[in-house]
């Protein structure tokens, strides 16, 4: 079993409706963490500069999806569960950039979209 916190929509914790820290558990954790480890840019942990996906240097200094790809494929393929990846896209646009992976872990297939 996979257990993690809940975060909403802007990735803040939350209580449930009982009033307690909301947590999700299998299929809805693995997504979870997997949008998390995507959402996780290099160079803002302070603990762990050289971890995370290089959006600001792949997507918006110099446009290489290739390299974003690879690296949020990485962080996606090293969450706990995950099986595999069996659908990656992404696209942008002026001031927009937008992905969305089809994976499939060990609860089933879910999908996140940044």
């Amino acid at each position: 079993m996979t257990l993690s916190i809940s975060v909403n929509g802007d990735h803040d914790i939350f209580l449930d409706d009982a009033g307690n820290l909301s947590v999700s558990t299998d299929l809805d954790a693995c997504m979870q963490n997997c949008e998390t480890a995507v959402l996780a840019q290099r160079d803002e942990m302070i603990y762990s500069m050289d971890e995370g996906v290089p959006t600001q240097t792949a997507v918006w200094d110099l446009y290489r999806p290739a390299q974003f790809e690879a690296a949020a494929r990485s962080a996606i393929m090293a969450m706990p569960g995950v099986l595999r990846i069996t659908h990656f896209s992404m696209m942008r646009q002026a001031d927009t950039f937008s992905y969305n992976a089809t994976i499939e872990t060990q609860w089933g297939k879910g999908t996140i979209n940044g």
